[in-house]
C-alpha cells in the first residue's frame, strides 16, 4: 500500500483501525468496500491484518491482499500505519494531518507494556523500559509507571524512537508468546484479564495525554486504536479520538478527515452484512469521562475549529 505525499493529504481521508483481516471474527474486505466510496483516500491505523499469529497469517495476508486489490480498482489511494499485529508490513507508524496539529498512530505506544492487560504485560514492559532508558527516555521499573514524563529530556526528535521501541516490543511478544484467537476464550481462560482491560480503559486518556505532551507537542487532536474501546474524550486542550475494533467487543469508528475538520462517525452493518458510516450529523452526547462534580470547576472552553463529531 502506498502514501500520498505526506504533504499534501487527500481529502476527506477515511481512517479506519484494527481491521484484524485473516480473524475469524473479522470483516471481509468486500464487507468493507462501502466505508471508502467517496474517500480518494484512506488511512489504516495499524492493525490492518492478522499477520503474526501464526496459524491465522496466511488467512489475513489472503484477505490483505484482497483489500489491495478492491482499493485499487476503486483508485483509492491509501497509507498503512503499522499496530502491534501487523508490524511487520510497514516501518511507517504515524500520520499527521492539518501541519502537526492532528496526529494519527496505532496507540499500542501509549503504555510500556503494550497491551497491561494481558499475562505478557511484565515481560513487555521490561523490554520497553530497557530500550527507553537506552535511548535516553526516562526510565522506570513499574509496568503502569508512565515512562513518557521527563522535563531534562528533548521531546520532538523522540517521537520515531518511541513509536520504533514498540515496534521491536510487538515482534517480540508475538515471537516468544502464544497467543490465543480468541479474547472471549482468553477472558474466561484468565478473568483477572477483565479488570485489567477496564482499569486500562479508565486510565486511557491519561496515557494519551501524556503521550502527546512528551512526544508530539505541536498535536491537539490524537486518532489512535488499539484498546478495541471507542470513545472521544476531551481533555483540554486535547481531543482524543479512538476508532474501536472490528473485532470483539466490536462497535467500530470511522473517522472522516477534511482540511480543516474532521469528524467521527459510527458503523453499522447492513442486512446484506457490508459495513456503512453513519451520515446523519447530530449533536454528540456528553462522554461519559467528561460528566464533573458540582465541586470541580469546568475546563475554559476549547476551540473547536477542527473537530465536529457526527454519531460518536
Amino acid at each position: 500500500m502506498q502514501a500520498p505525499n505526506p504533504d499534501q493529504n487527500a481529502y476527506p481521508t477515511l481512517v479506519l483501525s484494527d481491521l484484524h483481516l485473516g480473524h475469524p471474527d473479522a470483516p471481509t474486505p468486500d464487507q468493507l468496500r462501502p466505508l471508502w466510496q467517496d474517500h480518494p483516500h484512506v488511512l489504516f491505523n495499524g492493525d490492518t491484518a492478522e499477520v503474526q499469529i501464526h496459524h491465522l497469517k496466511d488467512a489475513g495476508r489472503a484477505a490483505l491482499d484482497q483489500l489491495q486489490r478492491l482499493l485499487d480498482a476503486d483508485g483509492i489511494t491509501t497509507t498503512l500505519l503499522a499496530g502491534n499485529h501487523d508490524g511487520i508490513l510497514t516501518p511507517k507508524r504515524h500520520h499527521f494531518f492539518h501541519g502537526q496539529h492532528t496526529l494519527a498512530t496505532h496507540g499500542d505506544a501509549l503504555h510500556p507494556a503494550l497491551a497491561p492487560w494481558t499475562h505478557r504485560a511484565t515481560s513487555m514492559a521490561e523490554f520497553t523500559l530497557k530500550h527507553l532508558q537506552h535511548n535516553q527516555h526516562p526510565p522506570s521499573t513499574h509496568q503502569d509507571a508512565d515512562p513518557d514524563q521527563h522535563p531534562s529530556i528533548p521531546a520532538p526528535h523522540l517521537l520515531e524512537d518511541r513509536l520504533r521501541i514498540a515496534n521491536d516490543a510487538s515482534h517480540i511478544d508475538f515471537a516468544e508468546h502464544p497467543h490465543p484467537t480468541s479474547n472471549r476464550w482468553l477472558a474466561l481462560r484468565k478473568p483477572l484479564m477483565i479488570p485489567r482491560v477496564l482499569l486500562y480503559w479508565h486510565r486511557l486518556p491519561t496515557y494519551c495525554v501524556r503521550f502527546l505532551e512528551r512526544y508530539a507537542p505541536e498535536s491537539r487532536i490524537l486518532l489512535f486504536g488499539h484498546s478495541h474501546h471507542p470513545g472521544v474524550w476531551q481533555r483540554d486542550p486535547y481531543t482524543l479520538i479512538n476508532t474501536g475494533s472490528f473485532t470483539f467487543p466490536g462497535h467500530p469508528r470511522a473517522i472522516r478527515v477534511f482540511a480543516d475538520h474532521l469528524t467521527v462517525h459510527r458503523i453499522h452493518q447492513r442486512p446484506d452484512a457490508t459495513y456503512a458510516l453513519n451520515p446523519e450529523p447530530r449533536p454528540p452526547p456528553r462522554h461519559p469521562c467528561l460528566r464533573r462534580s458540582p465541586h470541580r470547576p469546568p475546563h475554559p472552553p476549547t476551540p473547536r475549529r477542527h473537530l465536529r463529531i457526527v454519531n460518536p
